[in-house]
């Protein structure tokens, strides 16, 4: 009887040349992330034709902007825990449906409150898709590129957040608002088509919750054809605690030397989701109101997301060589230019340029953050890890739409309302300076490339899968 082969996943994956296979599944990501950055960032847009056509105060659209991130708030742990149970591709595709729908549904709102429960609904189904997504990158990319992977995917929410720009400076003024919620609504269902033809599920969870045989295995060779499918051969995942066939308790989100690493986490999700739902829910109204042109304003905010483009695909290749101080970089640029965006209006150009800056780190900030998340949790509790910071970010961030209603109905001027951003980013700032300095020592140093000493306050579950035949 011949010895038994054992093949250890993690370095199978780490050890691949980039195939096909990953660009695909970036690809794939890349499109699911750009309509949940759209549907995400469209009520903003929509606001100036929704508070003319259904006569709605502008300063009652706060609750409707924080509709979204309360739906957030449930969707994104509810569904991290649906994907470490049930897999991140069917919680991916159920996410992707309810946002569908919640955005056509809400192009026929009438009023204010169907607004806000059609946007709840939304918000919903865009919780569920970072979190999965961004674990199955993690899965599936080398560590050398790992966050390199995740942020190239995870860019498709950036240039999605462009997008209603572009739709309201090419359709609001003939066909109104609600076309942009049509786009939003119709544009998943084509990306859920080919999610559910296409996207390969996690090898690395189908092994820790012991799937079936022959889709671990299929999996394996759709990574790597030359792994072999034979009876002497198991993969295995090293390391791996926790099943997901076991109950998840939030305690495992603190053990395995994460006690101080997770509330710093949940700390800079707030700082950077407060900052950026301000940002994108009140910068079009308020330019607006400050007197520039539907265009003007289309193309002054997409310049925020154009530096995004850039600040992410420049952190992207940062992180993987020098791990958070990357993103504290980016938090200690991002406060004097969002300080700065209220104070130039009078010049389109400048504007636009500080809102380029300004972009640059915020969206770098973001993206930098998922990736670094991703990464730092292990594959049993990832989903759940990336959820829970989401969805509690989501939570404490609720009330930035709402304080911004509050401070715009005081007529305060634009040059102090884009004040308020900064004080987050302030907080930010030191948050991940301290999160930098656990890192190093976790991963011992500054790159996330090198080995993580392990230590074990999981309970032990049996991570291998071996073929029967």
């Amino acid at each position: 009887m011949s010895e038994s082969k054992v093949i250890d996943v993690s370095q199978l994956i780490d050890d691949q040349p980039i195939r096909a296979f990953h660009i695909k599944l970036v690809i794939l990501v890349f499109l699911i992330m750009v309509f949940d950055g759209y549907d995400l960032q469209s009520m903003g847009f929509a606001a100036p034709g929704i508070v003319k056509l259904l006569h709605i105060d502008r300063s009652m659209l706060g609750p409707v902007f924080s509709a979204s991130l309360v739906g957030m708030l449930f969707g994104a742990p509810f569904f991290g825990w649906a994907g470490d149970r049930f897999g991140r591709r069917p919680a991916i595709l159920c996410g992707v449906g309810i946002f569908a729908v919640g955005s056509l549904l809400t192009a026929a709102a009438q009023n204010q409150p169907e607004l806000l429960v059609l946007r709840f609904l939304t918000g919903v189904g865009l919780g569920a898709v970072p979190a999965n997504c961004i674990a199955l990158v993690s899965e599936y990319a080398p560590k050398r590129v790992r966050a390199t992977m995740i942020v190239m995917a995870q860019i498709g929410l950036t240039f999605g957040s462009m997008l209603p720009a572009v739709a309201s400076g090419v359709l609001e003024a003939a066909y109104g608002w609600r076309p942009l919620f049509i786009i939003g609504g119709v544009g998943p269902v084509v990306v859920g088509a080919l999610v559910l033809a296409m996207l390969p599920e996690s090898l690395k969870f189908l092994i820790v919750n012991k799937r079936p045989v022959h889709k671990i295995w299929r999996a394996a060779r759709a990574l790597d054809p030359s792994v072999p499918a034979d009876s002497g051969s198991t993969l295995v995942v090293p390391g791996a605690r926790i099943s997901g066939a076991q109950r998840f308790h939030v305690k495992h989100l603190f053990a395995d030397g994460l006690g101080r690493i997770t509330p710093l986490i949940w700390l800079l999700y707030i700082t950077f989701l407060s900052a950026n739902y301000f940002i994108h829910g009140w910068m079009p109204i308020l330019f607006r109101d400050d007197g520039l042109s539907i265009t003007q304003t289309a193309v002054t905010a997409a310049m925020f997301d154009v530096g995004g483009i850039l600040g992410a695909l420049v952190a992207s290749r940062l992180v993987d060589k020098f791990g958070v101080a990357t993103v504290v970089v980016l938090y200690i640029v991002a406060c004097p230019a969002f300080g700065l965006i209220g104070m130039i209006t009078n010049s389109v150009y400048l504007l636009s340029a500080v809102i380029f800056v300004a972009g640059f780190c915020l969206v770098g900030i973001t993206l930098s953050m998922n990736a670094v998340t991703g990464v730092i949790y292990p594959t049993e509790i990832r989903a759940k890890g990336v959820g829970w910071a989401y969805g509690l970010g989501r939570f404490a961030s609720i009330m930035s739409p709402v304080i911004g209603g509050w401070l715009i109905a005081m007529h305060l001027p634009i040059s102090q309302l884009f004040l308020v951003p900064v004080v987050p980013l302030i907080v930010g700032t030191v948050a991940c300076y301290a999160l930098m300095q656990l890192c190093v020592r976790r991963f011992n140093g500054i790159s996330f490339n090198r080995n993580e000493t392990p230590k074990t306050e999981l309970p032990a579950a049996a991570s291998t899968a071996s073929d029967p035949a």
